[in-house]
Formats: C-alpha cells, sequence, structure tokens
C-alpha cells in the first residue's frame, strides 16, 4: 500500500504525482541543490534538413573535418567545412557515439541563413552560440531502458537529439557520475515517465555537492579512458589506429581472437566493479540503501565483447583498409583518407 500527501507532491520539481517516490528521496529535492543550480542544460540545434546539412564523418574528406577546436574563432582559422556533431544515437554511456559531423562553415554560415521553405523564418534553430565547442556531458534523448549519458570532449556542436549540459571541469565529472548513477535513473523515472528525456528533465535533478570530490573524479575518469579506449577499437572511430586483435601481437589468428576474447571480458569485469562502486557512493549519498542495491546489469556495461563473427567481419575490413592504403601495419591511424 502507498500513502503519500499532496503537499509530498510538490517537494518534487513540477510536482508530479509520483506517489511511489520515497520519503527519503523526496527528502533529497529539499536538501539539495538543482543541477540548473550547478550547470546549464542545453536543447541541442535543430538543423532543419539533415540531409542538407549532416554527414558522417567517413563520407568526406578527413582533411575538411575540424577537430578539437575550442571556441568559434578557431574553427574559423582552420578553414574546415565540417565539425564534430553530438547526435545522440543508440545507448551508450560514459563516451562514444562520435560519429556525425554538421556544416559549420565560416561560422554556420549557411545553416545560420538558410531559409524556411515557406520562407518567413530561418530553417535551423537553437544555434546555442555561447556553448558550441565546450566540453559538456550529452545524452541520448530516446531511451527505452537507461539513461545513455556520455562525457563529450571541447570541439562538438550539438543536437536537439543530443542534448547537452555544461559546467565547470571541477563539477564535470561528478556530476557525470551522478548521472550515470542508480539514483539518477529513479529519480529520472519518477519526475518524467516516458522515453524522452529533455534538458529541463536534468535540470531540476537534485545534486549533493558535497560529491564534487577528487576521488569521485578520478574514478570516472578512469571509466572514460576505457570507454574512450574501447571506441577508438573500430574504425567508426576518428582517432582509430589499427585493429584491436592485430594490436595483441600474438603468433597465430587463434591466439590474437583468444587474447582479445580475455582483454574484453577484463576490461568489463573492471567496468562493473568501478560503476558498482559509483552506485554504492551515490546510494549512501541520497541514503536510498534500503530501496537500491549497487548492482549493475551486463547490458548496461557497453563496453564491446568479444564476438568472433563480427571481429571476423572487422578484420576482413581492416585487410581491406590496408590493402587500398587507408591503413598500414607499419604506421597508425589513416594513411590515405
Amino acid at each position: 500500500l502507498k500513502t503519500a500527501k499532496p503537499d509530498d507532491f510538490k517537494k518534487i520539481p513540477g510536482s508530479p504525482i509520483a506517489y511511489w517516490v520515497s520519503n527519503t528521496l523526496r527528502q533529497a529535492f529539499t536538501e539539495a541543490k538543482c543541477l540548473k543550480d550547478i550547470g546549464e542544460p542545453r536543447l541541442g540545434m535543430a538543423t532543419g534538413n539533415n540531409d542538407v546539412h549532416l554527414r558522417l564523418w567517413y563520407e568526406i574528406s578527413f582533411h575538411k573535418i575540424g577537430i578539437g577546436c575550442d571556441s568559434r574563432e578557431s574553427a574559423l582559422l582552420t578553414k574546415c567545412k565540417w565539425f564534430p556533431y553530438n547526435k545522440g544515437g543508440q545507448f551508450r554511456r560514459w563516451y562514444g557515439n562520435n560519429e556525425f559531423v554538421v556544416n559549420w562553415e565560416n561560422d554556420g554560415e549557411l545553416i545560420r541563413n538558410t531559409l524556411h521553405p515557406s520562407g518567413d523564418r530561418i530553417w535551423a534553430h537553437n544555434f546555442n552560440l555561447d556553448y558550441i565547442f565546450k566540453p559538456s556531458l550529452t545524452f541520448t534523448a530516446t531511451s527505452s531502458s537507461y539513461f545513455g549519458i556520455r562525457y563529450s570532449t571541447k570541439g562538438f556542436l550539438f543536437d536537439n537529439k543530443g542534448s547537452s549540459y555544461f559546467t565547470t571541469e571541477e563539477k564535470m565529472f561528478p556530476v557525470l557520475a551522478f548521472l550515470a548513477s542508480k539514483p539518477a535513473t529513479v529519480i529520472l523515472k519518477s519526475i518524467n515517465p516516458t522515453i524522452e528525456f529533455q534538458p529541463g528533465n536534468i535540470s531540476i535533478l537534485p545534486f549533493f555537492e558535497k560529491m564534487i570530490k577528487n576521488d569521485v573524479s578520478i574514478r570516472v575518469k578512469s571509466i572514460i579512458t576505457a570507454y574512450c579506449l574501447d571506441w577508438d577499437s573500430y574504425e567508426i572511430s576518428w582517432d582509430f589506429t589499427e585493429n584491436p586483435i592485430i594490436r595483441t601481437q600474438q603468433s597465430s589468428l587463434e591466439q590474437a581472437f583468444s587474447t582479445w576474447q580475455q582483454q574484453n571480458a577484463d576490461a568489463v569485469a573492471e567496468m562493473k566493479r568501478l560503476e558498482e562502486e559509483n552506485n554504492k557512493l551515490f546510494i549512501e549519498a541520497y541514503g536510498l540503501q534500503d530501496e537500491l542495491t549497487p548492482d549493475v546489469p551486463d547490458e548496461q556495461i557497453t563496453l564491446t565483447r568479444a564476438d568472433r563473427e563480427k571481429d571476423s567481419q572487422r578484420l576482413v575490413s581492416y585487410a581491406l583498409g590496408c590493402m587500398m592504403g587507408r591503413y598500414s601495419l607499419d604506421e597508425p591511424g589513416l594513411i590515405y583518407a
């Protein structure tokens, strides 16, 4: 039997009728600051016509992509046409889904001046000119399972399906740790039971500033490093250097795959340990020990698993890339692109 007083609903911003929320969790909304008080959640850009303005990064000349810009001014100086673009993507946490680029040539001259077919307004909107190219936390807007929050380095613009949260470097990683934790998932479901996550939902999440600690940041950076290495192990990453099976440097293909399979298993186990430590930390901070456990289901660990068939296909693709001059066994990364 669930009981709740009408005044209890007012403790949660927006006063949703979340009668199942415990008193402990309601108390967090009254005791902690909202994320909007320590950072800026922003809705991403709507280009108006993705077919015209967006490309997958490997569809165009790599030399026309400006990677790592930290401001509009530095982007202009590159003379590049295309720039990295966060667009949500499949469920993946901590780092990754860096696949799209947007035409931002001459500080977005085309996209900022293209008229709607009606002729009465600019087609694109939400340019976020004060926020583009800054490091952020980006998330996939639509998800029927878990909240896919990721760290995004400097150099990105962002889409309305890959909206972002901006804060200082000191707060960035503790906030990411919170948003990837079980308490955050429970709170999000209480204020928004749909499959669409909007910046407004993120803005009202309660966050205890006591969690802005160095040990939290160190743990999160370790997790991001592992997920970054995982993402860069495949050709869909512009930082790809060589096939991970080749990288094992074993004497036979069978041994190389076995080594790669073990490395994958070890990485997943380590991430499971670190993410469960993170869950435990925030469960205790929010006083939810009687409601939640720190356990992380395997499907929530979004690192790649070794797969004989898929890895064989990737190996063939890499071999063809070497034959065609895109890659080389003598030098890492792109050779001809």
